[in-house]
């Protein structure tokens, strides 16, 4: 097939069926460290032989165990991070007004200085 043909149907699977593209959330895990900024988490092995995928067809779940099925949970981006505000952070289990205030303007920093760096 053409390159174009594939970003045709990349384009109308995003447009007609972003729902069954994103798969966040979905796989089960355990929290082992959450300290309001950074998570670690760990996703045991799927006890499913097999998952349907959006498209009808079944994908066969590897029963080989991971080496090291562990994630850490990046915080948000910087830039991300300075434009929230304190409530938005304050969703986060164990923020407190005090840190999430103090994490805002760490980020917002930049937007402070001058040209010359000072």
């Amino acid at each position: 097939t053409r390159p174009w043909r594939h970003r045709l149907e990349n384009g109308r699977a995003r447009l007609f069926a972003s729902d069954q593209l994103s798969q966040a959330e979905k796989t089960p895990f355990d929290t082992l460290f959450d300290d309001g900024l950074v998570k670690l988490r760990y996703y045991p092995p799927l006890q499913e032989k097999a998952i349907p995928l959006g498209d009808g067809t079944i994908m066969p779940v590897s029963q080989t165990a991971q080496r090291t099925p562990l994630v850490l949970v990046a915080p948000l981006a910087v830039k991300d991070l300075a434009e929230q505000a304190v409530d938005d952070l304050l969703e986060i289990e164990g923020m407190d007004e005090e840190r999430a205030a103090q994490l805002i303007m760490t980020a917002r920093a930049p937007w402070f200085e001058n040209e010359d760096g000072e």
